[in-house]
């Protein structure tokens, strides 16, 4: 389909609809990631074969620039849910991405010059990172935290954790975080992870006497040391299978931590230590950001993107589509997703 065609559907589809205004990002691609940075810029990651794309909006999501290849990966991992992540901090953005062996690589754009550096090695041990899963977030300064499902040591997957304090170009030594004492942790869920200051939050779907449930990590010295994990709200799911779905960990505000994640088909939101609250029916790729207007999640079901926003906690339709990501931004937060026809960003209030 012509990009201008495709351009003029989207925009009538608008007008005939109540949902926000979307932005059409690329007209081909897969698989996208938004975060948002200090400069309160939107940052956006995808990938399309085995190239990876970048491309950011300096008006808070109003307009983007036309996307730019960061590198082109052999074999690079870009299907459920397994895609290249993207964080950013004052003086740095930083992608990570995987290929299907199971290596993690990082690019480093330098925001003064706009340059990327080539790849640079982030698991410290090959082919460890086979499941495809990789997630990473800012912090203070120009550090990262990274986390992934991996391997070593056994064959079976555990949380395995590195930091940069140089803001991606050099790498701590990966370091076992958690290995469950039944065997893998759930080995197809994607692990997520906040930082406020110091303190590091890991979410990550575990396999614990039959049950798949949501557990916390966290660490209060950058990540260096974690304490024993958390579970999760006070059901359980007992399941003999992996649901493919990871959920998501955000700062709601200082020293509150909020988790969004998926039990059989409902979705649900729950603080550390406190009960779940279900907030929608049927669903699965849960996606949380949060501000201090509050929470933002976002979800697939029934071939459409549904998103609740502060103050609006009836779920909403963001039209066709699969894959939501979300991040915040001061008053407002940018979802991002995928359809058969590109992929559309749009600004949740």
């Amino acid at each position: 389909m012509p990009y201008q065609l495709l351009t003029s559907l989207i925009y009538w589809f608008i007008l005939l609809s109540d949902t926000p205004p979307v932005t059409l990002l690329a007209a081909k691609g897969y698989h996208p990631v938004v975060c948002t940075n200090p400069q309160q810029a939107v940052e956006v990651v995808y990938g399309l074969g085995n190239q990876i794309y970048y491309t950011y909006s300096s008006d808070q999501g109003r307009t983007y620039t036309p996307a730019e290849v960061v590198d082109t990966l052999t074999d690079l991992f870009l299907v459920a849910q397994r895609r290249p992540q993207i964080a950013s901090s004052q003086q740095t953005t930083l992608i990570l991405a995987l290929n299907k062996a199971g290596n993690i690589f990082a690019y480093v754009r330098d925001k003064q010059t706009g340059q990327w550096t080539k790849r640079i090695s982030v698991s410290d041990q090959p082919d460890v990172a086979k499941e495809g899963f990789v997630s990473v977030a800012a912090g203070p300064g120009n550090m990262f935290y990274a986390v992934w499902n991996d391997l070593r040591g056994n064959a079976k997957n555990k949380v395995v954790g590195a930091w940069s304090v140089d803001g991606g170009k050099t790498w701590s030594a990966n370091q076992v975080l958690y290995q469950s004492p039944d065997g893998p942790i759930c080995p197809c869920c994607s692990p997520s992870v906040a930082i406020e200051g110091k303190h590091v939050y890991i979410t990550f779907r575990n396999a614990l006497a039959g049950s798949r449930d949501i557990h916390l990590l966290t660490s209060s010295d950058g990540g260096q040391h974690f304490g024993q994990p958390q579970k999760l709200g006070i059901g359980t799911w007992k399941l003999e299978g992996c649901p493919m779905d990871g959920g998501g960990v955000a700062v709601a505000s200082p020293g509150q931590i909020i988790t969004a994640w998926r039990r059989e088909n409902r979705i649900y939101v729950a603080e550390p230590g406190k009960p779940e609250r279900e907030v929608a029916q049927g669903g699965k790729n849960v996606a949380l950001a949060s501000n201090a207007s509050g929470n933002y999640i976002v979800w697939q079901a029934d071939g459409k993107v549904w998103a609740i926003t502060p103050g609006h906690p009836v779920p909403v339709s963001l039209g066709s589509g699969a894959f939501p990501r979300v991040a915040a931004l001061p008053h407002s937060a940018v979802c991002v997703w995928e359809t058969e026809n590109g992929l559309l960003a749009t600004t949740l209030k």
